[in-house]
């Protein structure tokens, strides 16, 4: 589902974002509103549907919170690179948001 492969954490296991994003998704479900939970898993939709070059610098730059120098490293781009690829998910997340 989500694509990160090569992708480790700072003590160099692998990183399996979608169960990191199956583990948020049951978190939220467990304690949120019906409401809640329906636009939870609209944002993961439009997060999945991201292409997967800004999918992967999305999830470890957002979500998993690395520093956007180690995405750029992890992903073999430069800075400016993942700053755009972000950029861009943001784009679509804000436009999913926009337009509930």
């Amino acid at each position: 589902m989500f694509d990160v492969s090569e992708t480790t954490n700072d003590e160099g296991e692998p990183i399996d974002a979608g169960d990191i994003l199956a583990q948020l998704s049951r978190f939220a479900h467990h304690s949120a509103a019906q409401e809640d939970k329906i636009y939870l898993d609209q944002m993961l939709k439009v997060i999945n549907d991201l292409p997967p070059d800004q999918r992967r610098a999305f999830i470890l730059r957002r979500i998993l919170g690395f520093k956007e120098e180690a995405v750029a490293e992890k992903c073999g781009v430069t800075d400016r690179t993942i700053r755009y690829r972000v950029t861009r998910a943001d784009q679509q997340l804000k436009k999913f948001k926009e337009d509930l």
